[in-house]
């Protein structure tokens, strides 16, 4: 990625703290951050950049927003959240329980005599043990603020 005067930039996967400044100013609600974190399943174990999201609150006043908290290890959540992190987002765990909920009842079932609503039953149910869990990885169960 280039700056506006084309000169290549550095951690250019990271959030820049001046335009996140900048884009809390416009009057939006919350804000992304790119701190380490990444949409999809990790190679590895993320290491998000505490330093970045103390560097950003300080400019702030907005919530920011965790995409790619799939697969982010508890205690990483956990601080991110103590620093100011309102919102995570695990679309990816979601979409994957759902569908292996699928196949497995595709798998223990004959297809041709299987409802289409235990399908998507099946992969509800498992989607929300998936909430469940980021509940309480996030701290939020039984939070009502």
């Amino acid at each position: 990625m280039t700056d506006e005067f084309g000169a290549k930039l550095e951690n250019a996967h990271l959030s820049d703290p001046d335009w996140a400044e900048r884009l809390a100013n416009t009057g939006i609600d919350c804000l992304a951050v790119a701190i380490g974190n990444a949409h999809g399943f990790y190679e590895g174990v993320p290491e998000l950049r505490f330093d970045l999201v103390e560097e950003i609150r300080e400019r702030i006043s907005i919530p920011m927003v965790l995409h790619g908290g799939t697969g982010i290890p508890r205690d990483q959540v956990q601080r991110a959240i103590s620093l100011g992190v309102a919102k995570m987002n695990v679309g990816t765990a979601l979409r994957y329980a759902f569908v292996s909920a699928a196949k497995e009842l595709c798998d223990r079932e004959p297809v041709r005599d299987l409802p289409l609503m235990a399908l998507g039953t099946a992969g509800i149910e498992r989607g929300a043990e998936v909430v469940r869990e980021y509940m309480g990885i996030a701290m939020s169960e039984g939070r009502l603020d």
